[in-house]
């Protein structure tokens, strides 16, 4: 999975990618962030069409700051370069989970 550094890198990832980006926001202080991050690798397989990024939190804020992204960790999916829904709470998440809300986002998009 690719990793977000900037907010150059963010807006390039969103314009360059593929049609559909998810981005997963995380934090090294973060629990549940920590627990997820072993796994999320097992996404992109299951969606091949999609362009993954990791996204920690803290190194970049402005971006954070931007989506009004404070619980993590969150995930936003992306149709080309609009943002179409976001999982964003300050709960644990599974990869089971974020499959079910990719499935559910991309309905009648792909």
């Amino acid at each position: 999975m690719k990793s977000i550094k900037s907010m150059a890198a963010y807006e390039e990832a969103l314009h360059q990618g593929q049609k559909e980006t998810v981005m997963i926001f995380n934090s090294n202080w973060c629990k549940d962030s920590a627990a997820l991050a072993p796994y999320v690798d097992r996404l992109e397989p299951i969606f091949k069409t999609i362009d993954f990024y990791w996204v920690e939190r803290e190194k970049v804020p402005v971006i954070a700051k931007h989506l009004n992204i404070y619980g993590v960790p969150s995930i936003l999916y992306y149709h080309y370069d609009q943002l179409v829904a976001s999982y964003i709470d300050p709960f644990a998440k599974t990869v089971g989970m974020i499959v079910e809300f990719i499935e559910r986002s991309r309905q009648g998009r792909i």
